[in-house]
């Protein structure tokens, strides 16, 4: 039977950081009630030892671990900013585990709360002491799709978050929306959320995780079938 308590922390290194992305994939909203954000606790967070990553052709990043301990010199001041969030449950985690599909690996590792979000890898409080978190890592058999390059969040944001945002975007919102480039190999790419706006097979950079993606639709039916909190919804 699945656990309703909120006892599950997760650290979120990509898409995830941005809240309306993890309110689509935990309420199916991303405008969800007061009482459902609330039950959240989101503060930035650092993960030493592993090293983000794009992902060839998509929007969403990896993290990959590097070689050594995490807690040598070399390996505290590299590492991964981004958030932890407290409060999930384990129908949370379940629609999250959907949502990152089948290359990455769900793992716990340590990672050390932050006070700001400007703080960075060099600056973890000295009173600080890392905690318990899930977070997801790269499968090594797609390590070939693993960019050199870090992955930009704010770059994601303000190019691509709306491709993600949700069922509240406007499907017009993607019409028009393909950016031409070429791959390492010289291949022309289309990017694009959802291949049936441009009537061709392109290649989804979402991997199947944007508002009208297969994934998506996959949570969609999970919100329908089996959320634990639907009669308290309806109630409030």
């Amino acid at each position: 039977m699945t656990s309703t308590t909120n006892s599950r922390t997760a650290f979120f290194y990509g898409t995830l950081m941005s809240p309306e992305v993890l309110y689509r994939v935990i309420y199916g909203t991303t405008s969800p009630d007061t009482w459902q954000k609330d039950r959240l606790s989101i503060q930035p967070g650092l993960l030493y030892g592993y090293q983000r990553h794009r992902v060839k052709y998509a929007d969403y990043p990896a993290i990959y671990p590097l070689n050594g301990d995490n807690n040598t010199p070399n390996l505290r001041s590299r590492g991964v900013l981004g958030v932890i969030v407290k409060g999930l449950s384990d129908m949370d985690v379940l629609r999250l585990d959907i949502f990152e599909g089948d290359q990455y690996d769900r793992k716990q590792v340590e990672a050390y709360p932050l006070k700001h979000s400007s703080d960075s890898l060099n600056h973890v409080p000295s009173s600080g002491s890392s905690i318990r978190v899930e977070t997801y890592i790269w499968k090594p058999k797609h390590f070939f799709e693993l960019d050199p390059a870090e992955w930009d969040f704010e770059e994601f944001r303000r190019e691509k978050l709306r491709y993600w945002a949700g069922p509240e975007v406007m499907r017009d919102d993607y019409a028009g929306q393909f950016a031409q480039r070429k791959s390492k190999a010289g291949a022309l790419i289309l990017t694009v959320v959802d291949a049936a706006v441009a009537g061709q097979a392109v290649q989804d950079s979402t991997g199947g995780r944007g508002a009208h993606g297969s994934i998506s639709r996959q949570l969609a039916d999970l919100q329908k079938e089996n959320d634990p909190e639907e009669p308290l919804k309806s109630a409030v």
